[in-house]
Protein backbone atom coordinates (compact mmCIF):
# COMPACT_ATOMS: atom_id res chain seq x y z
CA UNK A 1 0.00 0.00 0.00
CA UNK A 2 1.48 3.27 -1.03
CA UNK A 3 1.18 6.29 1.73
CA UNK A 4 0.91 9.82 -0.68
CA UNK A 5 2.01 13.02 0.68
CA UNK A 6 -0.11 15.51 1.00
CA UNK A 7 0.63 17.73 -1.71
CA UNK A 8 0.18 15.02 -3.97
CA UNK A 9 -3.15 15.41 -5.96
CA UNK A 10 -2.75 19.56 -5.40
CA UNK A 11 0.09 18.83 -8.42
CA UNK A 12 -2.74 16.25 -10.08
CA UNK A 13 -4.58 18.85 -10.22
CA UNK A 14 -2.67 21.64 -11.56
CA UNK A 15 -1.49 19.00 -14.26
CA UNK A 16 -5.51 17.21 -15.18
CA UNK A 17 -7.92 20.06 -14.83
CA UNK A 18 -10.39 18.48 -16.14
CA UNK A 19 -9.98 15.32 -14.07
CA UNK A 20 -13.69 14.22 -13.41
CA UNK A 21 -13.41 11.00 -12.55
CA UNK A 22 -10.73 8.98 -10.56
CA UNK A 23 -10.37 5.24 -8.80
CA UNK A 24 -7.58 4.50 -6.44
CA UNK A 25 -6.23 1.13 -5.29
CA UNK A 26 -3.86 0.30 -2.65
CA UNK A 27 -3.63 3.55 -1.27
CA UNK A 28 -3.12 5.20 1.76
CA UNK A 29 -4.85 8.19 2.08
CA UNK A 30 -4.70 9.43 5.71
CA UNK A 31 -2.35 12.34 4.61
CA UNK A 32 -4.15 13.96 1.85
CA UNK A 33 -7.16 15.00 0.26
CA UNK A 34 -8.65 14.47 -2.85
CA UNK A 35 -8.72 16.89 -6.18
CA UNK A 36 -11.19 19.74 -5.92
CA UNK A 37 -12.19 19.30 -9.23
CA UNK A 38 -13.29 15.24 -9.13
CA UNK A 39 -16.67 14.84 -8.99
CA UNK A 40 -16.54 10.32 -9.14
CA UNK A 41 -14.27 8.72 -6.87
CA UNK A 42 -13.67 4.82 -6.36
CA UNK A 43 -11.56 3.54 -3.55
CA UNK A 44 -10.62 -0.39 -3.23
CA UNK A 45 -8.27 -1.77 -0.79
CA UNK A 46 -7.15 1.23 0.75
CA UNK A 47 -7.21 3.10 3.83
CA UNK A 48 -9.08 6.63 4.24
CA UNK A 49 -9.24 9.48 6.98
CA UNK A 50 -11.63 12.70 7.34
CA UNK A 51 -8.34 14.41 5.46
CA UNK A 52 -8.91 12.93 1.99
CA UNK A 53 -12.23 14.97 1.47
CA UNK A 54 -11.97 18.73 1.03
CA UNK A 55 -13.86 21.36 3.28
CA UNK A 56 -14.55 24.49 1.22
CA UNK A 57 -11.57 26.96 1.60
CA UNK A 58 -10.15 30.56 0.64
CA UNK A 59 -7.56 30.03 -2.46
CA UNK A 60 -5.34 32.93 -1.33
CA UNK A 61 -3.13 32.74 -4.31
CA UNK A 62 -6.08 32.89 -6.60
CA UNK A 63 -8.06 34.81 -4.87
CA UNK A 64 -11.33 32.20 -4.44
CA UNK A 65 -13.35 30.09 -2.06
CA UNK A 66 -12.63 26.25 -3.47
CA UNK A 67 -15.77 24.44 -3.55
CA UNK A 68 -15.80 20.28 -3.17
CA UNK A 69 -17.46 19.34 -6.55
CA UNK A 70 -17.74 15.37 -5.65
CA UNK A 71 -20.99 14.37 -5.96
CA UNK A 72 -20.54 10.40 -6.06
CA UNK A 73 -18.16 7.94 -3.19
CA UNK A 74 -17.52 4.22 -3.64
CA UNK A 75 -15.80 2.61 -1.21
CA UNK A 76 -14.29 -1.06 -1.67
CA UNK A 77 -12.60 -3.25 0.53
CA UNK A 78 -11.63 0.05 2.21
CA UNK A 79 -10.68 1.04 5.69
CA UNK A 80 -12.70 4.07 7.47
CA UNK A 81 -11.07 5.57 9.61
CA UNK A 82 -12.62 7.24 12.69
CA UNK A 83 -14.44 10.47 11.22
CA UNK A 84 -14.01 9.45 7.77
CA UNK A 85 -17.57 9.84 6.65
CA UNK A 86 -18.43 12.42 9.16
CA UNK A 87 -15.68 14.62 6.30
CA UNK A 88 -18.07 14.17 3.01
CA UNK A 89 -18.60 17.04 1.65
CA UNK A 90 -22.21 18.35 1.36
CA UNK A 91 -21.74 17.93 -2.23
CA UNK A 92 -21.95 14.40 -1.90
CA UNK A 93 -25.23 12.26 -3.16
CA UNK A 94 -24.35 9.17 -3.58
CA UNK A 95 -22.45 6.73 -1.69
CA UNK A 96 -21.65 3.02 -2.36
CA UNK A 97 -19.77 0.94 0.33
CA UNK A 98 -19.08 -2.74 -0.18
CA UNK A 99 -17.02 -5.09 2.54
CA UNK A 100 -15.85 -2.23 4.31
CA UNK A 101 -16.37 -2.64 8.09
CA UNK A 102 -19.10 0.25 9.18
CA UNK A 103 -17.60 2.04 12.34
CA UNK A 104 -20.40 2.79 14.98
CA UNK A 105 -21.89 5.82 14.66
CA UNK A 106 -20.06 7.11 17.06
CA UNK A 107 -16.67 6.80 15.15
CA UNK A 108 -18.24 7.77 11.45
CA UNK A 109 -20.08 10.56 12.28
CA UNK A 110 -17.70 12.83 14.78
CA UNK A 111 -14.38 14.00 14.64
CA UNK A 112 -12.32 16.51 15.87
CA UNK A 113 -10.08 18.57 13.79
CA UNK A 114 -7.32 20.71 14.89
CA UNK A 115 -6.09 22.50 11.53
CA UNK A 116 -6.68 25.97 10.17
CA UNK A 117 -9.34 27.10 8.03
CA UNK A 118 -11.82 24.11 8.96
CA UNK A 119 -14.34 23.93 11.52
CA UNK A 120 -12.62 22.41 15.44
CA UNK A 121 -15.85 20.06 15.57
CA UNK A 122 -18.45 18.76 13.33
CA UNK A 123 -21.38 16.28 14.62
CA UNK A 124 -23.79 16.09 11.31
CA UNK A 125 -25.91 14.05 9.03
CA UNK A 126 -24.55 12.76 5.93
CA UNK A 127 -25.94 14.67 2.97
CA UNK A 128 -26.48 12.09 0.42
CA UNK A 129 -29.62 10.90 -1.13
CA UNK A 130 -28.49 7.48 -2.76
CA UNK A 131 -27.06 4.92 -0.40
CA UNK A 132 -25.59 1.65 -1.63
CA UNK A 133 -24.95 -1.48 0.44
CA UNK A 134 -25.58 -4.09 -1.82
CA UNK A 135 -23.37 -7.40 -2.24
CA UNK A 136 -21.90 -6.71 1.30
CA UNK A 137 -21.42 -10.42 2.50
CA UNK A 138 -20.84 -9.24 6.05
CA UNK A 139 -23.22 -6.44 7.59
CA UNK A 140 -24.27 -6.19 11.42
CA UNK A 141 -27.94 -5.27 11.73
CA UNK A 142 -27.22 -2.62 14.20
CA UNK A 143 -24.42 -1.09 12.61
CA UNK A 144 -26.46 -1.06 9.09
CA UNK A 145 -29.34 0.89 11.50
CA UNK A 146 -27.49 3.20 12.96
CA UNK A 147 -25.86 4.09 9.41
CA UNK A 148 -28.74 4.81 7.87
CA UNK A 149 -29.92 6.74 10.80
CA UNK A 150 -27.40 9.44 9.78
CA UNK A 151 -28.80 9.55 6.34
CA UNK A 152 -32.07 11.30 6.58
CA UNK A 153 -32.72 12.56 3.22
CA UNK A 154 -32.18 9.43 1.63
CA UNK A 155 -34.31 8.72 -1.50
CA UNK A 156 -33.24 6.01 -2.49
CA UNK A 157 -31.68 2.15 -0.83
CA UNK A 158 -30.10 -0.40 -1.60
CA UNK A 159 -29.26 -3.31 -0.42
CA UNK A 160 -29.28 -5.98 -3.00
CA UNK A 161 -27.65 -9.79 -2.26
CA UNK A 162 -26.82 -8.20 1.35
CA UNK A 163 -26.05 -11.53 3.75
CA UNK A 164 -26.83 -9.83 7.35
CA UNK A 165 -25.98 -11.30 10.57
CA UNK A 166 -27.62 -10.13 13.91
CA UNK A 167 -25.89 -8.32 16.73
CA UNK A 168 -28.64 -7.37 19.05
CA UNK A 169 -31.71 -9.59 18.57
CA UNK A 170 -30.60 -13.20 20.17
CA UNK A 171 -30.05 -14.07 16.70
CA UNK A 172 -33.29 -13.91 15.15
CA UNK A 173 -32.23 -12.22 12.13
CA UNK A 174 -35.61 -12.48 10.18
CA UNK A 175 -37.21 -10.13 13.15
CA UNK A 176 -34.31 -8.15 13.27
CA UNK A 177 -34.21 -8.13 9.14
CA UNK A 178 -37.92 -7.19 9.28
CA UNK A 179 -37.56 -4.56 12.32
CA UNK A 180 -34.83 -2.61 10.60
CA UNK A 181 -36.93 -2.53 6.96
CA UNK A 182 -39.93 -0.98 9.30
CA UNK A 183 -37.51 0.99 11.35
CA UNK A 184 -36.15 2.76 8.23
CA UNK A 185 -39.00 2.93 6.11
CA UNK A 186 -40.57 4.95 9.16
CA UNK A 187 -37.94 7.56 9.55
CA UNK A 188 -36.65 8.21 6.43
CA UNK A 189 -39.58 10.41 5.01
CA UNK A 190 -38.38 10.95 1.55
CA UNK A 191 -37.64 7.49 0.79
CA UNK A 192 -38.74 6.41 -2.81
CA UNK A 193 -36.65 3.69 -3.99
CA UNK A 194 -35.97 0.53 -2.05
CA UNK A 195 -33.76 -2.36 -3.50
CA UNK A 196 -33.58 -6.08 -1.11
CA UNK A 197 -33.62 -8.24 -3.82
CA UNK A 198 -32.46 -11.28 -2.15
CA UNK A 199 -31.70 -9.86 1.19
CA UNK A 200 -30.95 -12.83 3.80
CA UNK A 201 -29.54 -13.30 7.16
CA UNK A 202 -26.53 -15.67 7.63
CA UNK A 203 -29.14 -18.19 8.16
CA UNK A 204 -31.15 -19.99 5.32
CA UNK A 205 -33.30 -21.54 6.96
CA UNK A 206 -34.82 -18.61 8.86
CA UNK A 207 -35.59 -16.25 5.51
CA UNK A 208 -38.93 -18.66 4.94
CA UNK A 209 -40.09 -16.18 7.38
CA UNK A 210 -39.68 -13.19 5.35
CA UNK A 211 -43.05 -14.12 4.02
CA UNK A 212 -44.92 -12.52 6.78
CA UNK A 213 -43.44 -8.86 6.20
CA UNK A 214 -46.14 -6.16 6.18
CA UNK A 215 -46.08 -4.45 3.22
CA UNK A 216 -47.88 -1.03 4.98
CA UNK A 217 -44.11 -1.07 6.67
CA UNK A 218 -42.92 0.64 3.24
CA UNK A 219 -45.24 3.66 3.43
CA UNK A 220 -47.20 5.06 0.79
CA UNK A 221 -44.48 7.84 0.02
CA UNK A 222 -42.35 4.58 -1.56
CA UNK A 223 -42.17 4.88 -5.77
CA UNK A 224 -40.14 2.10 -6.59
CA UNK A 225 -39.53 -1.29 -5.19
CA UNK A 226 -37.79 -4.71 -5.63
CA UNK A 227 -38.03 -7.76 -3.11
CA UNK A 228 -36.79 -10.30 -6.22
CA UNK A 229 -36.20 -13.88 -4.45
CA UNK A 230 -38.39 -13.23 -1.62
CA UNK A 231 -40.74 -16.13 -0.42
CA UNK A 232 -43.68 -13.82 0.18
CA UNK A 233 -47.03 -15.59 0.00
CA UNK A 234 -50.06 -14.56 -1.59
CA UNK A 235 -51.52 -12.87 1.49
CA UNK A 236 -48.84 -10.27 0.76
CA UNK A 237 -48.64 -10.48 -2.49
CA UNK A 238 -52.39 -8.83 -1.60
CA UNK A 239 -51.14 -6.37 0.45
CA UNK A 240 -48.82 -4.65 -2.21
CA UNK A 241 -51.53 -2.85 -4.52
CA UNK A 242 -53.66 -2.18 -1.66
CA UNK A 243 -50.88 -0.47 1.03
CA UNK A 244 -48.32 0.96 -1.64
CA UNK A 245 -50.63 3.04 -3.44
CA UNK A 246 -48.31 5.33 -5.45
CA UNK A 247 -45.89 2.27 -6.69
CA UNK A 248 -44.20 3.50 -10.15
CA UNK A 249 -42.28 -0.03 -10.53
CA UNK A 250 -42.14 -3.02 -8.77
CA UNK A 251 -40.30 -6.27 -9.06
CA UNK A 252 -41.01 -9.27 -7.46
CA UNK A 253 -39.31 -11.87 -10.06
CA UNK A 254 -38.32 -14.57 -8.17
CA UNK A 255 -41.03 -15.10 -5.53
CA UNK A 256 -42.20 -18.13 -6.15
CA UNK A 257 -44.97 -18.63 -4.04
CA UNK A 258 -47.18 -16.08 -5.71
CA UNK A 259 -49.59 -16.74 -7.78
CA UNK A 260 -52.71 -15.45 -9.66
CA UNK A 261 -54.46 -14.80 -6.77
CA UNK A 262 -52.31 -11.53 -5.74
CA UNK A 263 -51.58 -10.37 -9.20
CA UNK A 264 -55.22 -10.12 -10.28
CA UNK A 265 -54.91 -7.25 -7.70
CA UNK A 266 -52.48 -5.16 -9.45
CA UNK A 267 -55.24 -3.89 -11.70
CA UNK A 268 -55.70 -1.18 -9.14
CA UNK A 269 -52.31 0.13 -9.54
CA UNK A 270 -53.54 1.25 -13.28
CA UNK A 271 -53.37 4.42 -12.44
CA UNK A 272 -49.61 4.68 -11.03
CA UNK A 273 -47.63 1.21 -12.22
CA UNK A 274 -45.48 1.49 -15.41
CA UNK A 275 -43.19 -1.19 -14.51
CA UNK A 276 -43.97 -4.89 -12.98
CA UNK A 277 -41.61 -7.79 -13.30
CA UNK A 278 -43.28 -11.31 -12.81
CA UNK A 279 -40.49 -13.65 -13.75
CA UNK A 280 -40.16 -16.79 -12.29
CA UNK A 281 -43.37 -16.62 -11.01
CA UNK A 282 -46.13 -18.39 -10.97
CA UNK A 283 -48.59 -15.91 -12.94
CA UNK A 284 -50.63 -17.50 -15.57
CA UNK A 285 -50.52 -16.13 -19.32
CA UNK A 286 -53.90 -15.42 -18.52
CA UNK A 287 -53.52 -13.28 -16.00
CA UNK A 288 -50.62 -11.14 -17.59
CA UNK A 289 -53.27 -10.83 -20.78
CA UNK A 290 -55.86 -9.55 -18.29
CA UNK A 291 -53.26 -7.12 -16.55
CA UNK A 292 -52.37 -6.17 -20.44
CA UNK A 293 -55.71 -5.26 -20.94
CA UNK A 294 -56.37 -3.16 -17.84
CA UNK A 295 -53.12 -1.54 -17.23
CA UNK A 296 -51.74 -0.75 -20.88
CA UNK A 297 -49.39 1.43 -20.01
CA UNK A 298 -47.65 -0.77 -17.68
CA UNK A 299 -44.58 -2.73 -19.22
CA UNK A 300 -44.78 -6.17 -18.02
CA UNK A 301 -42.03 -8.56 -17.52
CA UNK A 302 -42.72 -12.35 -18.09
Amino acid sequence: MSSLNPGFFDLVSQRCPNLRRLHLSHADLTLTHLPANVEFVSVSQSVISWKCFIAPRYDEDGARVILARLREVELLNTELTEGSLAALPDSVRRLRIRDCRLPTAEESFNYTVLEPGLDNERHGRLPITDLDLSQDTEISLGTAMNFISYCPRLTVLRLNDCVFRDDFFNDDVVTALLFMIGTVCNELRFLEELEADRMLSDNDDDNVMLENFDAAMFGTNLRRLSIAGWPITDATGCDIPRKLTNLQSLNVSGCEQLTDVSFSQFANLSHTLRHLNVRSTNISNDTVDLLKLHMPECEIVQ
